[in-house]
């Protein structure tokens, strides 16, 4: 596989199967619809972003290893790009990251 550095405020994650399972009020399951949110792995993060007016870089909030959460977009999709076609690696924008998860459940 090919090694990735992401640029400016890119994050490269690795996104899980998203598997939800929804029920109506009488107890029949419902099938379809996207789930709200799917789970990541943070797996390469870039050097940081250029602070505006300076030549400094405002570290990553997230390093290789996090697990993360992505909100999905109407229509079931996801933000970012995939890396190919099919592929759970995506390239995302650190502020479509909602969240870091931490410690076990």
């Amino acid at each position: 596989m090919s090694k990735y550095k992401p640029l400016h405020d890119k994050v490269l994650v690795k996104c899980k199967e998203a598997e939800v399972e929804r029920k109506s009020a009488s107890g029949l399951y419902l099938g379809g619809g996207a789930p709200p949110f799917v789970t990541a792995k943070v797996m390469a993060v870039s050097e940081g972003v250029a602070i505006e007016g300076t030549q400094d870089l405002r570290p990553p909030l997230v390093k290789a290893g996090d697990e993360v959460v992505l909100i999905a977009l109407q229509g079931g999709g996801l933000p970012g790009l995939e890396v190919e076609t099919g592929s759970p690696l995506r390239f995302v924008a650190e502020a479509d990251l909602v969240a870091i998860i931490e410690g076990d459940e």
